[in-house]
């Protein structure tokens, strides 16, 4: 288990290069950003900014992606986290983790998650971030929170939920979800990669974005991850998740849009 993150995670600058270079042999180029591979080198989520402002999430794929379209959130409570419960043991103020009867989770696996502590009212409910849990096969669950408790809780009482990390559980297609970002490059399942969530990309269009529309705003496909403009039609027909505006939407122009998702 960890009390502390177990990889790195500080936000990375512009003057900084990620350190998930695949150039551990000679045979293979320093892919930096661009880089997909099955270590894991930070916390899932960690973030990284380049000198134009474009902004990156460090992620793990549950599915395939290209290049090309939007990935979706697919981190469920239900199946990664923990649904309403309650804790298991009472604790006091200043206590710095919560524990509860649960099912298996492997080591630090909620680490970047959060933990919702339910209190007598909504004034006294209680977030804290995950910064480790220990390995728990269906019995005792102790997770290490990232600041102290400021209301005690108390054990069969207190009612909790634990949303793992959204980053850690990125999808290539998700019927029901949220963009999450623009992957870097090509991944499958189980591999550690950067997505871009914020500034000048290209996404593949689902219709036809062409010259002289007054429609600059796109929001997402159902699902698939092509933008599509916020017309009457896609405003009813398609998801709505705002995720950008085009930047170029000339004649035979392949359409570069300024992504909007994270920063």
């Amino acid at each position: 288990m960890s009390s502390i993150f177990k990889y790195p995670f500080n936000p990375i600058p512009w003057d900084g290069s990620p350190q998930d270079l695949s150039g551990d042999s000679a045979d293979v180029p320093y892919l930096g950003l661009y880089t997909a591979e099955t270590t894991q080198r930070f916390i899932y989520g960690t973030r990284k900014l380049t000198w134009d402002g474009r902004v990156f999430k460090y992620s793990k794929a549950t599915g395939t992606r290209g290049g090309g379209r939007l990935a979706y959130f697919s981190a469920s409570v239900a199946t990664y986290g923990v649904a309403y419960t309650t804790v298991g043991a009472s604790q006091v103020v200043g206590d710095t983790q919560v524990s509860i009867s649960s099912k298996s989770f492997a080591e630090d696996v909620l680490a970047g998650g959060l933990v919702l502590l339910y209190g007598s009212d909504y004034t006294y409910n209680q977030q804290r971030m995950i910064l480790g849990n220990d390995y728990c096969s269906s019995t005792t669950l102790t997770m290490y929170l990232d600041a102290p408790l400021a209301t005690a809780i108390t054990s069969a009482s207190t009612a909790i939920e634990v949303c793992p990390n959204p980053y850690r559980y990125i999808a290539g297609v998700q019927t029901y979800g949220s963009c999450s970002g623009l992957p870097c490059t090509r991944v499958v399942s189980g591999e550690s990669f950067w997505q871009q969530t914020w500034g000048l990309c290209n996404v593949e269009p689902g219709m036809t974005i062409g010259p002289g529309s007054m429609d600059y705003q796109l929001v997402t496909g159902y699902g698939e991850g092509a933008v599509y403009l916020h017309d009457a039609t896609h405003a009813t027909t398609d998801q709505c998740q705002h995720c950008g505006f085009i930047v170029d939407a000339g004649n035979a122009c392949v359409p570069f849009i300024m992504l909007q998702i994270s920063i």
